[in-house]
């Protein structure tokens, strides 16, 4: 298995030729070195608001009765982060939610 600097070189290579191209924009670049870096504090959107903010889209598109599947995955997987632990993290570290449910080892890096 390659060593964690080769993993993390590997996947900058991969965050540059997508930031460069299909994803130009400025807030791929900085939440994708974000990632990259598994560097999840100082939150710039602390996860615990993002649940919020999904409780009340949530609330509401029950109430226009107007299905959002993925906005439940999206709810659990924040509530997986907060329940971790990690509410006061960027929403940046859900990522490390994606890497647990692919069976990926390693702890946050916002710690």
């Amino acid at each position: 298995m390659p060593s964690r600097r080769r993993r993390r070189g590997v996947l900058a290579q991969r965050l540059d030729v997508l930031t460069s191209t299909l994803f130009a924009a400025p807030a791929y670049k900085s939440y994708g070195a974000v990632i990259v870096d598994r560097k999840y504090e100082p939150a710039g959107f602390r996860l615990v608001l993002g649940l919020k903010d999904l409780r009340l889209v949530l609330e509401a598109a029950e109430e226009a009765r107007a299905p959002m599947p993925f906005a439940s995955v999206l709810r659990d997987h924040l509530l997986e982060a907060v329940g971790r632990g990690d509410g006061e993290l960027d929403w940046a570290a859900l990522a490390e939610a994606a890497r647990h449910h692919a069976g990926l080892t390693g702890g946050s890096g916002g710690s």
